[in-house]
């Protein structure tokens, strides 16, 4: 560990004690507004924060409860991946990280600076259900690359489950008789 880093850890712990005993209420935030977010000191390619209080632009994709939130940092780094979303914002062509979101306290949000229109949410929200979200399981080993092998597995037993069945001698695939008789194997 650098001793640089090592610097900044220490700066982080001494602005999120003082963020930690800070007695107010939470502010009234909103899904689908940027706030300031005091983000902190993270480890090898999680976004950090910036300058002396550790901040950077966070939109806020779900809001939890009036303490927390799902939210995504900002760059101005413009990024390429389906992990990342281009936007708009304050006159700058910024990215929204995705792949970056992080469950957070409302005591890290500094102050609201925006909110994104109905188009730039969707594509958020888009972007956030390909990431996460896996609708069809893939169809053919070709679908299968990219996976991880446990995944891959999965589907490859699932397949030879579903046609061995069908190979299986007194085995329909229909459902049970209404009178209840078994099929013998």
């Amino acid at each position: 560990m650098s001793e640089e880093y090592k610097k900044r850890l220490d700066e982080w712990a001494l602005v999120k004690a003082r963020l930690e005993n800070r007695n107010h209420k939470p502010p009234f935030f909103k899904e689908g507004k940027i706030w300031w977010c005091h983000i902190g000191e993270n480890l090898g390619v999680e976004t950090s924060g910036k300058h002396e209080e550790f901040t950077r632009p966070v939109f806020i994709f779900k809001k939890y409860d009036r303490y927390s939130f799902l939210g995504f940092p900002l760059t101005t780094k413009q990024k390429i991946g389906s992990w990342y979303v281009p936007i708009g914002f304050n006159g700058l062509s910024q990215t929204i990280i995705v792949s970056q979101g992080k469950s957070m306290d409302y005591r890290r949000l500094k102050e609201r600076i925006g909110e994104l229109d109905s188009d730039e949410q969707a594509g958020v929200t888009g972007a956030y259900r390909k990431l996460h979200i896996k609708i069809d399981p893939p169809q053919s080993p070709a679908e299968v690359v990219g996976k991880s092998q446990i995944q891959a597995n999965d589907s490859t037993v699932e397949d030879a489950v579903k046609s061995s069945k069908n190979d299986l001698p007194g085995f329909s695939g229909e459902s049970p008789s209404p009178c209840g008789t078994v099929h013998p194997l």
